[in-house]
C-alpha cells in the first residue's frame, strides 16, 4: 500500500514521554501512539509502521518481551524498533540489541538526535528494501532460466520421440507423489523444498537418449547385446549434459538432484542395475524414487517394441515380481510407499 509518509508508533507507558516523541515526529512523519504494549498487537493488527519507537520498561509485558513477539512474527520481524528508556546502561542496551533492537534512545531526548537517528533508519530501510527486491528479481530470473532448461530439454526429447516427452511430463507427477508418501516414513530427508526440486529434476531423467541414435531408440523389435549396451549410455550421456550445464550455472541443488537422477535411475537395489553396479543406499535416495516411477510408467506406456499394460497388471509386477521386474529391485521403504499411493499413480496416468 502507498504511503505518503512514512509511519511511527511510540509505545510508552508514560504519557508526557509519549506526546514528546509524538511531538518532535508528528512534523515529519504520521504517528500512531500506544500506552502499552497490548494495545500496541491490536494497533499492529491495522497498521505496518515503518518504526516503532519502543519504551523498555512498561507494566505487563515489557519492551524486551514485545520485541521479542514482533521479531518472531512475519508480518513485524523487518520493522526497526528504536528501544527508549531513561535507564542508560549497558546491560539493558546490548540486551535490547541482542534481541534484534535497531537503536537504543535514552531520555530526556535530544530532538535533533531522535530525527537524525530516524532519517538514518529510514534510509538504511530504502536499502534493505531495494536489495530485497533486487534478489526477488534475480531469483525469479533464475527460476525462469530453470523452467526454460528443463522446457527445452523436454521438447528436445520428443523431437527424438513423442513418447518419451509424454513419459517425461508425466513422471515428475508420479515422482512427486511417491515422494510426499515417503516424507511420512523419512522427514529428515525428505522437505517440501527438497521434494519441489526433485519432482523437476525428474523431468530430465531421460535427457541422455538424445546421444542414442533413431535406429535403436526407435528400434520395433528385441535390441541385440550391443544396441543394449548403446541404451544404457543414456545415463553417462544425460550426467554430462548437465556436468556441462554447471559450468555456465552457479551451485544448484536443482541440477544436483538431475545429476543424480539422470545418471543413477537405472541402478537397483540388489546391485543388479547400471550403470555402475551400486547396491543398497549407494544409490542417492533421489534415484531410487525414480527407478520405480521410471519403471511403472514404462510398463503402463505404449513403446515401439511392446504395448502398455493396465495398472493393474503394472502394480502386481512390480509389487510381486517377474522375469523383468523383480521386488528387489527397489528399496523396501520406497516399495512399501508404492503400495500405499498405487492408486494415486492411476489417476494421473489417466490425465
Amino acid at each position: 500500500m502507498y504511503k505518503d509518509k512514512h509511519e511511527i508508533l511510540i509505545v510508552d507507558d508514560d504519557l508526557v514521554s509519549r506526546k514528546i516523541l509524538q511531538t518532535i515526529c508528528k512534523k515529519d512523519w504520521k504517528t500512531y501512539t500506544a500506552q502499552s504494549a497490548e494495545q500496541a498487537l491490536i494497533l499492529l493488527r491495522n497498521i505496518k509502521p515503518d518504526i516503532i519507537l519502543l519504551d523498555v520498561f512498561m507494566p505487563g509485558i515489557d519492551g524486551f518481551e514485545l520485541c521479542r513477539i514482533l521479531k518472531e512474527r512475519k508480518t513485524t520481524k523487518n520493522i526497526p524498533i528504536f528501544f527508549i528508556t531513561a535507564a542508560a546502561d549497558n546491560i539493558n542496551e546490548k540486551k535490547g540489541l541482542d534481541i534484534g533492537a535497531a537503536d537504543y534512545l535514552t531520555k530526556p531526548f535530544n530532538t535533533e538526535v531522535i530525527k537524525s537517528r530516524i532519517k538514518n533508519q529510514l534510509e538504511l530501510e530504502k536499502y534493505r528494501k531495494g536489495i530485497e527486491h533486487l534478489v526477488e528479481l534475480r531469483t525469479s530470473e533464475l527460476e525462469n532460466i530453470k523452467e526454460a532448461l528443463i522446457a527445452a530439454m523436454v521438447i528436445m526429447a520428443e523431437f527424438r520421440d513423442n513418447e518419451t516427452g509424454d513419459h517425461i511430463r508425466r513422471t515428475k507427477y508420479y515422482y512427486r507423489c511417491l515422494a510426499e508418501k515417503l516424507k511420512d516414513k523419512i522427514p529428515d530427508k525428505l522437505s517440501d523444498d527438497i521434494i519441489d526440486l526433485m519432482s523437476q529434476s525428474a523431468t530430465l531423467h531421460d535427457i541422455g537418449k538424445v546421444g542414442i541414435s533413431d535406429g535403436i531408440l526407435l528400434k520395433p523389435g528385441k535390441l541385440t547385446k550391443n544396441e543394449y549396451d548403446a541404451i544404457k549410455r543414456h545415463t553417462i550421456i544425460g550426467r554430462d549434459i548437465i556436468e556441462r550445464t554447471e559450468k555456465y550455472i552457479s551451485e544448484s541443488k536443482f541440477l544436483k538432484f538431475a545429476k543424480e537422477i539422470i545418471e543413477f535411475h537405472h541402478e537397483r537395489y540388489d546391485g543388479s542395475g547400471y550403470p555402475h553396479g551400486l547396491k543398497g543406499e549407494e544409490i542417492p535416495l533421489s534415484a531410487q524414487i525414480m527407478s520405480i516411477v521410471d519403471i511403472y510408467d514404462a510398463l503402463t506406456s505404449d513403446r515401439p517394441y511392446k504395448k502398455a499394460l493396465s495398472h493393474k497388471e503394472a502394480k502386481k509386477i512390480i509389487t510381486v515380481g517377474d522375469d523383468r521386474v523383480k521386488t528387489g529391485f527397489f528399496s523396501p521403504l520406497i516399495l512399501d510407499a508404492f503400495k500405499e499411493c498405487a492408486d494415486d499413480f492411476k489417476h494421473i496416468s489417466l490425465k
